[in-house]
């Protein structure tokens, strides 16, 4: 998986482009297209993913990444108190909200991919598994039964849908720390 979490100065783009074409291979993944380094991986077969966190970043990603992304992506976020990108209306509707995006992706001719949050995957992961193509799982660093979770999590949507690209996402931190800004 490439993911765009380069950062700094980067004086010969062309030498990373490269480098990075030694290793990526198609069946890899690139998902954040806004990313200052699109130039860099936009020059590699990978696939493409577009993320939107509501569904009208959907709606709008539907039409303009059009022979850009492979895949678009929901990634329903909403707290209380305030903070993600998803509508709190559209968010308390998970499953509706998440088959809806997955329509304004596979109607438009993309696959479809959901980040959910791991209360998310908890409640509704057989429920949404039907509609996704891949799904990354964001089950928090300080889990202490981290590798359950993510087993659990995994043949719960493999068993609804077998075919699904699982991905984990890791972000290695202090397990002690409880501050989950994945």
């Amino acid at each position: 998986i490439l993911n765009t979490m380069i950062r700094g100065d980067i004086s010969n783009q062309q030498e990373l482009v490269d480098m990075l074409k030694k290793y990526a291979v198609s069946n890899d993944f690139k998902y954040a297209l806004k990313d200052p380094l699109d130039s860099v991986f936009n020059q590699l077969d990978v696939n493409k993913v577009a993320t939107a966190g509501s569904l009208d970043g959907m709606r709008k990603l539907s039409t303009s990444q059009q022979g850009k992304a492979t895949y678009l992506m929901y990634d329903p976020e909403w707290f209380e108190g305030g903070g993600g990108d998803t509508p709190e209306d559209e968010y308390k509707d998970y499953v509706n909200s998440v088959i809806t995006a997955s329509h304004y992706a596979h109607d438009n001719g993309f696959k479809f991919a959901l980040t959910p949050l791991y209360k998310d995957i908890q409640e509704y992961d057989k429920q949404f598994a039907p509609y996704v193509d891949m799904v990354i799982l964001q089950i928090p660093h300080y889990v202490n039964y981290y590798d359950t979770a993510v087993e659990t999590a995994v043949q719960n949507i493999k068993l609804v849908n077998p075919d699904v690209i699982v991905l984990v996402q890791l972000i290695p931190r202090d397990r002690t720390t409880e501050v989950n800004i994945d």
